[in-house]
């Protein structure tokens, strides 16, 4: 059973965000999703030096309906990944916006 496509997150294209930006953690966003796919169930993330413990990445998070399969931890850490590079250029714009004020 497939991912429910209407609760994945999709990304939003940010037109006037800086593109070299976005394009730089590319390299690091994949190697992330990378490693998420060869842990078994637990172990540790390596990123930008640090290392984090994951455990119980098979873990379902959200139960299974009659269309979709259950949402594991995994799935949310892999959407987290998938999305961090937006969620933290927006993060840091609201940041400098607030301060401006």
């Amino acid at each position: 059973m497939e991912v429910c496509p209407q609760l994945l997150v999709q990304a939003p294209e940010d037109e006037k965000g800086p593109t070299q930006v976005l394009q730089a953690n590319k390299g690091e966003q994949a190697d992330v999703l990378a490693q998420l796919v060869a842990i078994p169930d637990s172990g540790e993330l390596r990123i930008r030096g640090h290392s984090i413990a994951v455990t119980n990445l098979n873990k379902a998070l959200w139960p299974a309906t009659e269309d979709c399969r259950d949402l594991t931890k995994r799935d949310l850490l892999n959407d987290l990944a998938r999305t961090s590079t937006f969620l933290l250029f927006h993060s840091e714009r609201l940041n400098k916006s607030a301060s401006v004020e």
